[in-house]
Parts: structure tokens; C-alpha cells; sequence
């Protein structure tokens, strides 16, 4: 009887990714007995780590921000002139909340003592490698890989003081739940 050879399934690699991206929510050592502790935390999170991100012919990563940029720049091309289909104007919401919540948390640097900052710039670069097909915004992957930069994005918005600031992130952020409603 004929072995047929083992399929490699790639999602896998992405939860382990997420355990060491949670990492990054240690708080920043100051004596040398933190520096000791992040050490022995980073050998527990990272020791386990296998990761099949790599695994195959079409590697789940890509040159930095050019799958997400193309899926973008097809989005917007989409848009113009305004053909509003369906799966454009839900493409939009998704790949646009995306940026929006990358963006936050990148001009929210002076928020980088928060363990979510930490944990969503994480993600931020994260986004920036993942391959067209977690990318597209047709199959919903994006929404479940990034899951923890919108937490991110969501529990640092919260610390925003001035509503004239906060309800357009918080909209605009959040646009991806449109989507999620006719899932419903």
C-alpha cells in the first residue's frame, strides 16, 4: 500500500507565533536580576517554539509589507471608480481597520511601557510578513492572525482621554465587525 506523504498544515505555526509574540508583554528589565528573570522567560516561551511557518514551497511570510500592500493597493483600485461590490466594500473594512489599528499603535509609542503596546507593535511587524493568503481579506485569516493587535489596539484606545480623539479610532478601528455581521 502506497504512503501518501504527510501534509503539512500551516495555521498551526501561527498559534505558536502568537505565544511568543505574547513575549513581549514582559515588562522591560531594570536591574540585572530583571534582565535574569526576561532571560529565563524568554528560554521557557521560545524553548517549545516549532514553528512550520517555513514549512513548504509557499512559506507563510513574506518580503516585509508587500503582500499586505498589494492587497491593499487592490482594495483601494477596487474602490475607484466606486464599484461597491459586496466583497470590495468588506475587503475594505477589514484591510482598512487592519491599518488603522497598525497605525495606532505605532504613533502610540509613548505608550510603550503598556505590556499591549508591546504585544500589538509586535503584531504590527508581524503584519508586515504574513503571505497573500492569510492577507486576503476573501478568506478571514487576517482578522483571526491579528486578533491580538486589535485587542491591543482596543485596550490602548481606551486610555485615550480626549473623545475628539478617541470615537474616530474607535469607528475607524473597528470597521472590520461589518464583515463579521453578515458572517452572522
Amino acid at each position: 500500500m502506497e504512503r501518501r506523504p504527510r501534509r503539512i498544515r500551516r495555521d498551526r505555526g501561527l498559534g505558536r507565533e502568537t505565544n511568543v509574540l505574547g513575549g513581549l508583554a514582559q515588562p522591560w528589565p531594570r536591574t540585572w536580576r530583571s534582565w535574569l528573570r526576561l532571560a529565563g522567560v524568554a528560554v521557557i516561551v521560545v524553548l517549545p517554539y516549532r514553528s512550520t511557518i517555513f514549512a513548504g514551497a509557499d512559506a507563510q511570510t513574506s518580503l516585509r509589507g508587500v503582500e499586505f500592500g498589494r492587497a491593499l493597493v487592490h482594495t483601494a483600485s477596487q474602490l475607484w471608480p466606486p464599484r461597491l461590490a459586496s466583497s470590495t466594500v468588506m475587503a475594505a473594512c477589514i484591510l482598512g481597520s487592519i491599518s488603522v489599528q497598525a497605525l495606532f499603535v505605532v504613533v502610540s509609542i509613548r505608550r510603550r511601557d503598556r505590556p499591549w503596546w508591546r504585544v500589538g507593535i509586535g503584531y504590527v511587524f508581524l503584519l508586515l510578513i504574513l503571505d497573500r493568503v492569510l492577507v486576503a481579506p476573501s478568506t478571514g485569516a487576517i482578522t483571526r492572525v491579528i486578533l491580538p493587535l486589535t485587542v491591543a489596539f482596543n485596550a490602548l484606545l481606551m486610555l485615550e482621554p480626549r473623545p475628539s480623539r478617541f470615537w474616530p479610532w474607535l469607528v475607524l478601528g473597528n470597521l472590520h465587525v461589518i464583515p463579521a455581521l453578515k458572517v452572522l
